[in-house]
């Protein structure tokens, strides 16, 4: 769990890339990625490291949806967008390990 807090604070930390606002990559709009995963890991922070159902399948989406285009992204990005998806996939380790 100390890493999913480390990483949440590092990220929170860094500025969202210059010029990916509205950006999409194969139909897939990465500042829509960025707020449903950032939210998903808020929600479970913020209530006691739990998720709902419903956010669980959005986080599982949204980092599956970010796992397709990653490599995709322009350099100046890709370290958000990778630590962002590495964010994701921590907190769907732990939700599928707290079950």
């Amino acid at each position: 769990m100390n890493e999913i807090y480390k990483q949440w604070n590092d990220f929170q930390n860094q500025r969202y890339p210059e010029g990916f606002g509205g950006e999409e990559i194969d139909g897939i709009d990465l500042t829509e990625l960025d707020s449903s995963i950032a939210g998903c890991v808020s929600t479970f922070i913020s209530s006691g490291e739990k998720l709902d159902p419903e956010r669980i399948k959005i986080l599982k989406n949204c980092v599956s949806d970010l796992e397709k285009v990653i490599q995709k992204i322009r350099k100046e990005g890709k370290s958000y967008f990778s630590n962002l998806h590495k964010l994701g996939n921590l907190v769907l380790i732990q939700v599928s390990n707290g079950s």
